[in-house]
């Protein structure tokens, strides 16, 4: 969403944009999924998210990939992606064995149940065919959305 801040000692947590973009679709347009109205929402949020993206991660104190933090990207350690936001806060270093005790206790499913909006966060995202609607959108839009978002100036950050 579009931060409305004045300023850039702000976090800016940011992800794949293909997730992004499938997630807030499944929220917010579910049933036009298989439909011809598709393909204008996704060029609608491609826009939208590529311009927050330019914006933010270029004026943003602190940038936090969300692939990084679940030790998703080969050769980078989640620590360091964690140790951006202790140093945001608290401008120590992240504390290892303190993550690691945290990260044993807290899962999605944890979340979820705790979770009170429930339009974004709900046990859909759980699922087996959330994922496999998910990958099939990757490999329909994925591309697409690669080429317009996460090339040129905003690749270093993918």
């Amino acid at each position: 969403s579009d931060l409305k801040v004045g300023h850039n000692n702000i976090i800016y947590l940011f992800r794949n944009p293909s997730d992004v973009i499938f997630s807030l679709l499944m929220a917010e347009h579910k049933d036009s999924f298989y439909t011809n109205k598709i393909d204008k929402l996704v060029i609608t949020q491609i826009g939208r998210l590529k311009a927050n993206l330019q914006k933010y991660l270029f004026t943003a104190k602190t940038c936090i990939n969300y692939e990084r933090l679940k030790g998703q990207i080969l050769d980078v350690s989640y620590y360091d992606e964690f140790n951006k936001i202790v140093q945001f806060f608290n401008d120590t270093d992240l504390d290892r064995n303190k993550l690691d005790s945290i990260l044993k206790r807290v899962n999605k499913d944890k979340i979820i149940a705790k979770e009170t909006d429930k339009k974004y966060f709900n046990k859909t995202l759980l699922s087996v065919q959330y994922e496999q609607m998910r990958d099939d959108f990757v490999e329909t839009f994925g591309n697409r959305i690669r080429e317009q978002i996460m090339a040129g100036e905003l690749e270093k950050y993918f």
